[in-house]
């Protein structure tokens, strides 16, 4: 027979493994790496390029120099009320999503992160919220990686 104690304490117990999977849930925690599958690919993945377009490998993927100065400007902004709409703009002056994820990787301080940030999913869902038509976020959601 359970004492009164006993019973109060197996109920919390429950209570805050119900909690914390119900947080887990909201916010969206999973296993998930958050990077797009291209990146997660096998090096003896078949790769197609073509001369017009950036060469995919598994890693990344070359950004256009236009991507590349638009995410450097945004980086380079110290105010990061400044920057917001310097982030934005890069949605449009990259072509594809994984030009864009390439670009910030290489200027990661333009959404206030470190050279050593792994980057992935969560920085391009934050900053398509809103930007659903600009060409980075069409593409994203394209590919399913919104």
């Amino acid at each position: 027979m359970t004492n009164g104690v006993d019973r109060i304490w197996e109920h919390r117990t429950a209570s805050m493994i119900g909690l914390v999977g119900l947080v887990m849930g909201l916010t969206g925690c999973s296993a998930d790496s958050g990077d797009p599958p291209s990146a997660r690919r096998s090096a003896t993945a078949p790769q197609t390029t073509s001369p017009a377009a950036p060469t995919t490998t598994p890693e990344s993927v070359t950004a256009e120099p236009v991507c590349l100065d638009a995410m450097q400007a945004a980086a380079a902004e110290p105010d990061p009320a400044a920057a917001d709409p310097l982030i934005v703009a890069t949605l449009s002056a990259c072509s594809t999503a994984a030009a864009w994820l390439d670009a910030l990787r290489a200027h990661p301080a333009a959404m206030g992160l470190s050279d050593q940030a792994e980057i992935g999913r969560l920085e391009l869902r934050a900053s398509c919220y809103g930007n659903e038509a600009t060409p980075v976020c069409a593409d994203a959601q394209k590919k399913g990686w919104l």
